[in-house]
């Protein structure tokens, strides 16, 4: 590579290493969020529709802490719903919230209680 080269190059680097980061980015983590969204929307839809297989999702929607949406007590609504609905996976996630006090009153005995139904279960 001979040093003009390497010049240019290595300005190129520098200019788009200076972008800010908005200007870097392309359409693609807009369209990924628009994709989430709507899935999303489809999960809610068929949760408040009564589709108990959607219940433990929108839980983990509810309880990423890396999500606008983070929301500990929608989470536990959903997983409530799961448990009367007969979801063990619902029993075992409902009774990991409770039984390590993550945002709502630890519980150990409701958190067994709720193992023990998942197990009776099969899960």
């Amino acid at each position: 590579m001979t040093s003009k080269a390497l010049v240019v190059l290595l300005g190129l680097v520098a200019v788009v290493g200076a972008m800010p980061v908005q200007a870097r980015q392309t359409a693609a983590p807009t369209a990924t969020v628009a994709a989430d969204d709507q899935a999303f929307a489809a999960l809610l839809k068929r949760g408040q529709a009564g589709d108990a297989s959607a219940y433990v999702d929108l839980a983990f929607e509810y309880l990423d802490r890396d999500h606008a949406r983070y929301d500990v007590t929608v989470a536990e609504q959903w997983l409530t719903s799961g448990v009367a609905a007969g979801v063990p996976e619902a029993m075992v996630e409902l009774g990991n919230l409770y039984f390590d006090g993550d945002h709502v009153p630890q519980d150990r005995r409701k958190a067994l209680g709720l193992y023990r139904r998942a197990a009776d279960l099969g899960d």
